[in-house]
């Protein structure tokens, strides 16, 4: 998928978003009823709901344009300890074996940070903040804003 910078926007936040709630409450699933797969699903729904989906980034060129928005929104190393996001990869069918949820396919390139993907129980991968916007696998049910891109 040919990504161009007009394509890509942020449209959700599962904790306080610009609509004042919570993407979980808006759908009426619990908190503690929510498991990894439940909320990737949700995050999808929202993405969905503005005809897009969850992030690939498939190639450096795609991640340069990702990395560059984020860069120029979080200037300030303070600014990146909240500045997680997740992209539409995990390995939640397969663990170690990553791939982008939209297209089903492996992943081709990566941008992991160092000792990233860890073999810890972590499904969906996030762009973290603090490692300067590199690809960390975590548990799928952590609350963080996430990227869609239209097709």
């Amino acid at each position: 998928m040919g990504a161009r910078v007009g394509e890509r926007e942020q449209v959700g936040r599962e904790t306080e978003s610009e609509w004042g709630k919570s993407v979980s409450g808006e759908s009426g699933v619990g908190e503690e009823s929510m498991n990894e797969e439940g909320r990737e699903r949700e995050r999808r729904a929202v993405c969905k709901a503005f005809e897009s989906d969850l992030v690939s980034i498939e190639s450096n060129d795609e991640n340069l344009l990702i990395d560059g928005y984020l860069q120029t929104k979080h200037p300030h190393d303070n600014d990146k300890v909240a500045a997680d996001y997740w992209i539409g990869g995990n390995d939640i069918e397969s663990e170690g074996n990553f791939k982008w949820i939209g297209s089903e396919q492996p992943f081709t390139f990566t941008y992991w940070m160092s000792g990233q993907p860890d073999p810890a129980e972590q499904d969906c991968v996030e762009i973290r903040g603090v490692s300067n916007f590199r690809w960390h696998d975590e548990t799928c049910t952590h609350q963080h804003r996430f990227i869609c891109e239209k097709p």
